[in-house]
């Protein structure tokens, strides 16, 4: 009789591969960009690029400027609690995937923004409409926006995995992003090039979050199971 074979060991059961890699990819870019950012005050096609965001009258987008504008200090926080909490009414094993996420590329943003100590735009090269705290380097607002909609995207793709629901909180969620990037130059607070940096917080981390099983595997499950429901209904 032949024993039992041991349990596997192999890293694929804790990691998953392709996610990890595209989480490096992203974590590379990042960095490489926070030397430039670390050498100049903005980056090549920085300038030419705000010029031309605030030459655009971005009409619908406008009045969702002032409240994007809010979207930091207890404002944020509020925003990101319930976020996570309708991640936890979807399915509450997720929650440990969204916290990591959430706390992750906050403190992310807290820990480079303060210690790099990039520049925002300087007056007389764009038009400068507010005047925030903090450092250039990355953008917190667009990191923010990105990390909220994608928590919120698994939430409805976990209660709807297929229709066109799915599409069209998909494609807010792309405008909310592109809407918080634009607001951020087109009031001179940020180079795109910062708000590209925030991006990538936000990408790292939900990509990391994505390559470890242990806080993913709820995540994956729980839209695998809507769409399993999905099809046997049918």
């Amino acid at each position: 009789m032949c024993p039992a074979a041991a349990p596997s060991r192999s890293p694929g059961r804790f990691v998953r591969w392709r996610w990890l890699a595209a989480s490096a990819a992203i974590w590379t870019v990042f960095g490489v960009l926070t030397y430039e950012a670390a050498r100049r005050p903005y980056l090549g096609p920085d300038l030419a690029l705000a010029r031309w965001v605030q030459s655009v009258d971005w009409g619908p987008l406008t009045p969702a400027f002032p409240l994007i504008n809010q979207m930091a200090g207890t404002e944020g926080a509020v925003v990101s609690a319930l976020v996570v909490g309708a991640v936890a009414v979807v399915d509450w094993r997720a929650v440990p995937f969204a916290a990591f996420v959430e706390i992750g590329a906050t403190q992310t943003y807290s820990i480079v923004n303060g210690a790099l100590r990039a520049p925002r735009p300087a007056p007389g090269l764009i038009r400068i409409t507010e005047h925030p705290g903090a450092y250039g380097w990355p953008s917190g607002h667009a990191g923010f926006a990105l990390v909220q909609a994608a928590l919120l995207a698994f939430a409805v793709a976990a209660v709807r995995a297929r229709g066109p629901v799915r599409v069209i909180v998909a494609l807010a969620g792309v405008l909310v992003v592109l809407a918080f990037v634009i607001q951020r130059v087109d009031a001179g607070v940020h180079w795109p090039s910062q708000t590209l940096g925030g991006l990538l917080v936000a990408a790292g981390w939900l990509t990391l979050g994505m390559s470890i099983r242990r806080l993913s595997d709820p995540v994956v499950a729980a839209v695998r199971r809507r769409g399993e429901t999905r099809t046997t209904a049918l």
